[in-house]
């Protein structure tokens, strides 16, 4: 009973997550707004070019909207259904082995808190999950048909469910064909040694994998393959293989040479062997094939999760405690599964995020562009920042303001990756097309290329829209936390905290070009300065590691020049030292750039990384602009610093 009533807890906590999305995300949904949305079939992913067919990728969306008027609430609510029946259909099957409670309740959550169970079931069109759906109700099938209850009549029934199973499965991934060869070649060996006779289902199976894989290879041999999907995505063994085990542990260190293992094992003994043995065979096939291919992604191994736990339990129970090394494989499931959990929330949380902001932005942004158009009527441009060109977030973006009833001619999206953190907003772009303009919108999106934070306060652009919640948890698996924990003396709120991932969007209007030379950095003769918003405790602990954000106003009148290089002189940052009593240095801090250059009366704010001394002691702290080269600006406007008893 405990058992049941912890698996329905998680599974409405999943389910709750999944519904909880009312909007598309920014990846691949896109597709869903210039079909479904519009009224449209959604054909599926079919692209002869690149020899992808997998025609049923999001019919149930069609489906639905044929009864109900299609919005993402209700797509992300079939999602949930998703969550739902692959729980009750893992436990079902966990269950029908006979395992120990333990075991099942470890292997459940193994999947259900996989990276890759987490993704797809927030994700609209991830196929996998419906992959894993139609796998578990094959597994299902199999398992009654092995069932002494089942009646020979009553077998057709099951056999023909099995067999439609797999054949959905095959419709959202070509390479699913795997389990079905290597299940149906496994079982047709396993009965032929033990002279069972039973050789109408593994035949049946095998005759429709081979007419699948037969009919996907006439099919592509008749068009022009132009760029392959696995070659344009294919990458090493090596570095899958590294990927697939922080990923995927369970299936790469547990399933794989559990595998390996009973193979030798049933080879002298043919009347070991079961079914069981076959799904497990089914499982690792599929593995094998993705590091071979060298294709990696976070859900691409979700299908597997299906035949290989479920095939675990059972051979587990078969051995009836005469293996007692599988006993002690239960401490690594357990760790796998505790390991992975909060990485797979993370990811849920994150996507949930994205998605409704994302939402909210593209409705915000595509009302103030009608409201607030361009005296000279050319189109708003949109400046992505940190995105490459040709990626899917700007083709995205223009799909939803259009769908947002925004005319295509009034905005213009352009991708501009910059060359470093403080040129993300006024600086020059690594794209040669790109100039800065006035009037231009620049936004901070979560799919940069490289990591830039959210504009903060600067002169030369006016933040117009930021999310509300714009921050999920950090990416980490709970050793990760616990490391993080023992490393930083118990600091795990603070450090949790500075590490949560952006999910929000940010839209900051340029509104003054910036024509100041940066080669004309002079010596500042007198500077002066004033930060705002200086909170910090009398006490701090010794070692830790603070996150700020300080407003500083240049008060003087004199320009400083910031273009977020360290390599040539005479440039303002901000940084901060540490002085003992006796005025002696203790600790100086890392440069932290200007967004831009500073005219005389600007003020910007500043994310600074405050790192308090290693030993005991009361100290000076001084939080000021430095240029490099030439002087620290505190010595001619503060005489006392922040004093500060470090324990």
């Amino acid at each position: 009973m405990l058992l049941i009533v912890f698996v329905l807890t998680l599974t409405a906590f999943l389910f709750y997550i999944a519904v909880g999305v009312s909007g598309f995300g920014p990846i691949d949904d896109h597709q869903l707004v210039r079909t479904v949305m519009r009224g449209l079939w959604f054909s599926g992913y079919i692209s002869p070019a690149q020899g992808r067919f997998i025609p049923f990728t999001a019919q149930e969306y069609n489906v639905a909207s044929y009864f109900i008027s299609p919005t993402a609430q209700l797509f992300h609510y079939i999602s949930g259904i998703k969550v739902l029946l692959c729980s009750a259909l893992l436990f079902r099957c966990l269950t029908f082995t006979k395992a120990s409670r333990f075991l099942v309740a470890a292997l459940w959550c193994t999947v259900i808190l996989s990276i890759g169970f987490g993704n797809a079931a927030v994700r609209l069109q991830i196929g996998e999950i419906n992959a894993l759906l139609f796998l578990l109700i094959f597994v299902c099938s199999v398992q009654s048909l092995h069932s002494h209850a089942t009646n020979f009549k009553a077998n057709y029934s099951v056999l023909a469910i099995a067999v439609l199973a797999i054949g959905m499965a095959f419709m959202y991934k070509e390479v699913l064909f795997v389990i079905a060869l290597a299940y149906s070649l496994s079982e047709l060996w396993r009965n032929f040694r033990q002279n069972t006779g039973k050789y109408l289902a593994p035949s049946l199976l095998f005759l429709i994998a081979t007419t699948y894989v037969l009919g996907y290879f006439i099919w592509r041999s008749m068009h022009v393959v132009e760029t392959s999907y696995l070659a344009a995505h294919a990458t090493d063994f090596s570095t899958v293989l590294g990927y697939f085990s922080i990923n995927d542990p369970f299936l790469i260190f547990i399933i794989l040479p559990v595998t390996a293992i009973r193979s030798f094992q049933y080879i002298l003994r043919p009347h070991e062997q079961t079914y069981y043995d076959s799904l497990l065979i089914a499982g690792s096939a599929y593995v094998t094939t993705f590091l071979i291919m060298g294709m990696y992604n976070t859900y691409y191994l979700l299908p597997a999760y299906a035949v290989s736990a479920c095939g675990l339990a059972g051979v587990w129970k078969s051995l009836k405690g005469r293996n007692l090394g599988f006993k002690f494989l239960l401490i690594p499931i357990i760790f796998f599964s505790l390991n992975n959990a909060p990485k797979a929330l993370s990811d849920m949380l994150f996507l949930k995020s994205v998605a409704n902001n994302h939402h909210k932005f593209v409705a915000y942004i595509s009302s103030w562009i009608q409201k607030n158009p361009r005296k000279d009527s050319s189109p708003r441009r949109i400046v992505f920042s940190g995105v490459i060109p040709g990626g899917e977030v700007p083709l995205s973006m223009a799909v939803f303001l259009e769908s947002a009833h925004l005319k295509k001619s009034s905005f213009k999206i352009i991708a501009a990756e910059r060359v470093d953190g403080p040129r993300r907003m006024q600086g020059e772009s690594e794209l040669e097309d790109y100039k800065k303009r006035i009037g231009d919108l620049v936004v901070s999106n979560p799919y940069r290329s490289r990591h830039t934070a959210p504009p903060l306060i600067s002169p030369s652009y006016n933040v117009i829209y930021s999310s509300d919640s714009d921050r999920s948890l950090p990416k980490m698996t709970l050793n990760n936390w616990i490391l993080l924990h023992l490393k930083h003396k118990g600091e795990l709120s603070q450090l949790g905290f500075s590490r949560r991932r952006y999910t929000g969007y940010t839209a900051a209007l340029i509104t003054r070009e910036n024509h100041l030379p940066v080669t004309n950095a002079r010596p500042i003769a007198k500077p002066s300065y004033f930060i705002e918003s200086i909170d910090l405790p009398q006490k701090l602990k010794r070692g830790r590691e603070i996150h700020k954000k300080f407003v500083v106003r240049n008060t003087g009148n004199e320009i400083w020049i910031a273009d977020g290089s360290l390599l040539n002189k005479n440039y303002v940052h901000l940084s901060y030292l540490w002085l003992h009593p006796s005025g002696n240095v203790a600790l100086q801090g890392n440069r932290f750039s200007l967004p831009e250059p500073l005219l005389p009366g600007d003020q910007a704010m500043v994310s600074v990384v405050l790192n308090v001394p290693d030993a005991v002691g009361t100290y000076f702290l001084f939080i000021s602009p430095v240029q490099d080269g030439v002087q620290w600006f505190y010595s001619k406007t503060d005489k006392t610093g922040i004093k500060i008893d470090v324990y």
